[in-house]
């Protein structure tokens, strides 16, 4: 995508290494249950999950999974969405290295453009721990374990919903 400094290609098998390589830090699992895996093997196995798309009675879903890729080449993180009928769940989790440098925003923005290139999609939606925020949504006020933050496409197309819109807005909590 034109102007971004990543990409995000789908995940295959052969990614197993380099994504595992990017996420093997401790503090990546913190907000998120721990690591994907313990290994280049188990990342293995986690993506052959990813690939084989959801459950057979979760036919209302389409599973897309993305690692995201720098310019040059380099795995920094994953990337994630979960299609239903007119919304989606999404999600990204990049290594420690690359915190702190506008790659989530950049990985949000290119993940949402993927979403709604699906068309139907009116609705996007993705969960974050409130100690995990990085953006300038103050997520502190919230009793709740997690945020929930919402994008309605038709307004805020080309925008990360991360850093604009508070769930309330929309009562998306």
């Amino acid at each position: 995508m034109t102007g971004y400094r990543i990409d995000l290609d789908p995940v295959m098998i052969d990614d197993a290494s380099a994504l595992f390589d990017a996420l093997d830090r401790p503090e990546v699992g913190i907000y998120i249950g721990g690591p994907y895996a313990d290994s280049c093997e188990g990342m293995a196995e986690v993506i052959a999950r990813w690939l084989s798309g959801p459950p057979g009675d979760r036919t209302d879903e389409t599973w897309l999974n993305y690692v995201v890729r720098l310019a040059d080449g380099t795995v920094i993180g994953h990337a994630q969405a979960t299609l239903h009928d007119n919304w989606a769940e999404v999600a990204w989790v990049l290594g420690a290295s690359w915190w702190g440098q506008g790659f989530g925003k950049e990985t949000a923005e290119a993940l949402l453009k993927r979403v709604t290139a699906f068309g139907g999609i009116q609705l996007v939606w993705a969960t974050v721990h409130p100690d995990n925020v990085r953006c300038s949504f103050n997520c502190s006020s919230y009793t709740r374990s997690y945020c929930v933050y919402c994008v309605l496409i038709s307004t805020f197309i080309n925008k990360c919903f991360c850093c604009i819109i508070s769930p309330r807005a929309y009562n998306c909590t």
